[in-house]
């Protein structure tokens, strides 16, 4: 209601997997399309635009994302919806979570956050159960821990294990089969079919259309008894203390992160990859050195080849192409006329390809830095396309620094001064037919 008031919009922002991104079915078919459509009208009559905004995006491991919420989100965001249930594993006990619950609370206006289970899990009847801690914060969650910050939680298999017929396999009673026909795309058995989607979007309206009906009544009785706006803001700032004035982050739950630069604060990050709600904080933006041929928006990346194919396919390289990530060129080039958003363009560089630098703007100064390529696809890797950190050749202001990471990113511990420094990535130590991949440059706020 704040937010509101403040400024006559309320916005909501999807991250999550292939799921949310509407993977096997249209784009405008996709849960957070419907909720806005649903949800719209009741704003629009009391004098509020509503904008949702789904920037998920498929075979997307919760890192880095969870550290890039609000580049990869968008700045304006009052309530994220989380879904990403699938990647991290289990309920609410991920280091991974918390990060990104800690970065979304650090943003000035403090966005509501709503942790969502969407995908379809055919094994599974019953929902499973909370994990708690142990140590320090023995029997809490982090539903618990930051439910002051405007934590919600809303799950798919709750809603079918409650719901008549949750097992059955007849077609006729099973709202689990329901969930899956009807695919006009594809047929993972994961992502939700249109009935699926306008079930999580219908279950999201209901709620949020009901919190929204009563604030507003709070706020014509608030009007009743104001001389001036002040008044009635006092009067809901008291009632909803949400993110007015913006509160205190407790200390952090997750032992594996207390001492995590990256779960303290935002940060600054630089990524090629689609939708992001930040356009200035393109990773090619800030190339200042080096031959780099940039394919955007065209798929297939045209990188020297006379047809389709990917660039990983391209025979030489004499610079660095700024193109889809291998691994999904096909399936994107595929399912153009789905219209997805989601889009893993990467910089990607060859044995012939030349240094590349880039000049970095640190806010603050910092002990470490991030670079992070696109994952594979569960696990899978095509030979040649180099994940290993450790033959990425990295100068920062002409000194070698090495990375370290087993994942798709690398942390490179350096300790640096506020203000410019120049990082730099030499792929001249590579063997022939190798391919290096870069998504994201991120620093510490």
């Amino acid at each position: 209601m704040s937010a509101i008031l403040s400024k006559g919009t309320f916005t909501i922002t999807t991250l999550g997997t292939s799921v949310s991104a509407g993977h096997d079915n249209f784009f405008n078919q996709s849960y957070s399309t419907i909720l806005e459509k649903e949800l719209g009208p009741l704003f629009s009559a009391a004098g509020v635009t509503l904008n949702v905004y789904n920037h998920a995006m498929g075979n997307n491991p919760i890192l880095p994302m969870c550290i890039c919420v609000h580049t990869q989100g968008h700045p304006d965001t009052d309530l994220y919806i989380h879904e990403f249930v699938m990647m991290v594993g289990g309920r609410g006990d991920s280091s991974e979570l918390e990060r990104f619950l800690r970065q979304t609370y650090s943003h000035t206006h403090q966005p509501a956050v709503l942790n969502i289970h969407a995908h379809v899990d055919s094994k599974q009847c019953h929902p499973a159960q909370w994990k708690e801690y142990d140590g320090e914060w023995k029997h809490q969650t982090l539903a618990d821990h930051y439910k002051g910050f405007g934590l919600n939680w809303w799950y798919m298999d709750v809603a079918i294990s409650e719901s008549p017929g949750a097992c059955s396999q007849d077609p006729n009673f099973s709202p689990k089969r329901m969930m899956l026909e009807d695919k006009p795309i594809g047929h993972a058995g994961w992502h939700p079919s249109p009935h699926g989607h306008r079930i999580v979007a219908l279950s999201i309206a209901y709620s949020y259309a009901h919190v929204f009906i009563e604030a507003v009544k709070d706020l014509a009785l608030s009007s009743k008894g104001a001389t001036n706006d002040n008044d009635t803001l006092n009067f809901l700032q008291n009632k909803y203390p949400y993110g007015n004035p913006m509160m205190e982050l407790p200390d952090i739950l997750n032992q594996k992160i207390q001492k995590d630069t990256w779960a303290q604060a935002e940060t600054t990050c630089y990524t090629t990859f689609e939708p992001k709600g930040m356009p200035q904080m393109d990773l090619a933006k800030i190339i200042v050195e080096g031959s780099v041929n940039d394919t955007r928006p065209t798929v297939p990346s045209p990188c020297g080849l006379p047809v389709e194919g990917s660039c990983f396919n391209a025979p030489n390289f004499d610079r660095w192409f700024i193109g889809i990530f291998p691994m999904d060129e096909s399936a994107v080039a595929r399912n153009r006329n789905a219209q997805y958003l989601d889009m893993k363009w990467c910089l990607m560089g060859k044995k012939g390809s030349g240094p590349v630098t880039f000049l970095l703007d640190a806010p603050k100064d910092g002990e470490s830095l991030q670079l992070c390529h696109p994952p594979g696809q569960f696990g899978k890797l095509e030979k040649g396309l180099i994940t290993d950190w450790k033959y990425y050749d990295i100068q920062i202001d002409n000194e070698k620094v090495s990375i370290n990471g087993d994942g798709a990113c690398g942390e490179i511990l350096h300790t640096f001064k506020k203000g410019k420094l120049r990082l730099s990535i030499d792929p001249s130590n590579l063997d022939e037919g190798e391919l290096l991949t870069l998504s994201h440059i991120i620093l510490p706020v």
